[in-house]
């Protein structure tokens, strides 16, 4: 368990597990769980370690899949069931392509909820741009979780390490 800090809004404890599905051809789940101490926020950003733009291990103009299932709030007020495809060129152009998202499942009390957000990070992290993910939750001292994995490019995961932090916006905060 680590506490992972942002300089500019909370405090979220991070804990991330694998759970891993032999011979299934994607990567483990990656379960995160996060509790915030900071409790205006409405957004929750997870940077992942999926580098964003092309590198020597082939992610240009090679699509993959991000999918994100959990909940946020005790009353399932957030839940996710989401895939989204990304890619990025294999040119020196280096173009991001995060914003095809298909929300396989929304909640059942009929209120209209912010959709996530997939975007590129605007900083490096191991010298690439990583793959980053904002969730709506609410603003409120609620615990949530959320599993993760991805379809095809498992190859170019790395080592750079998770985070999560809260804001107010899904706005880039990473």
């Amino acid at each position: 368990m680590a506490n992972l800090q942002s300089t500019t809004t909370s405090t979220y404890e991070l804990i991330a597990t694998e759970v891993y599905s032999p011979g299934s051809g994607v990567t483990p789940w990656h379960m995160i769980y996060m509790c915030p101490s900071v409790t205006t926020t409405d957004w929750i950003h997870i940077r992942t370690p999926l580098p964003a733009t092309n590198q020597s291990g082939g992610s240009g103009w090679n699509p993959s899949i991000v999918e994100v299932k959990g909940s946020h709030s005790y009353l399932g007020e957030f839940t996710y069931d989401f895939q989204a495809v990304i890619n990025s060129s294999g040119d020196a152009a280096n173009n991001w392509y995060g914003s095809q998202i298909r929300i396989n499942r929304g909640n059942t009390d009929g209120v209209i909820r912010p959709l996530p957000v997939v975007y590129k990070s605007t900083s490096t992290y191991s010298s690439y741009e990583r793959v980053c993910i904002a969730l709506p939750k609410v603003a409120g001292c609620y615990a949530g979780w959320s599993w993760i994995r991805w379809w095809n490019n498992t190859a170019i995961l790395d080592t750079s390490a998770w985070a999560t932090l809260g804001t107010t916006s899904s706005a880039s905060a990473f």
